[in-house]
């Protein structure tokens, strides 16, 4: 069963420094065990953003692509 998600940040659209920045900025805001859903659109971004958090604290919970877009769920470390 998945974990309703506790904030969500829609980064389609945006270029991958100002994505990344983004995302430390949304995971900075949760608390440890709370859960982030991303959506992005660039492949490459979303490979990034998943090696990121794979070297983190953070826990990658799933990811997939849905409606043009990559989901990303991030449970804060």
């Amino acid at each position: 069963m998945e974990q309703t998600p506790d904030a969500e940040i829609n980064l389609v659209g945006l270029v991958s420094p100002i994505c990344l920045l983004e995302l430390k900025r949304a995971l900075s805001k949760l608390d440890r065990g709370q859960v982030l859903e991303v959506f992005i659109q660039d492949y490459q971004v979303a490979a990034r953003i998943i090696k990121i958090v794979d070297r983190s604290q953070d826990r990658l919970l799933d990811w997939r692509e849905a409606d043009s877009a990559y989901r990303i769920r991030i449970q804060k470390g």
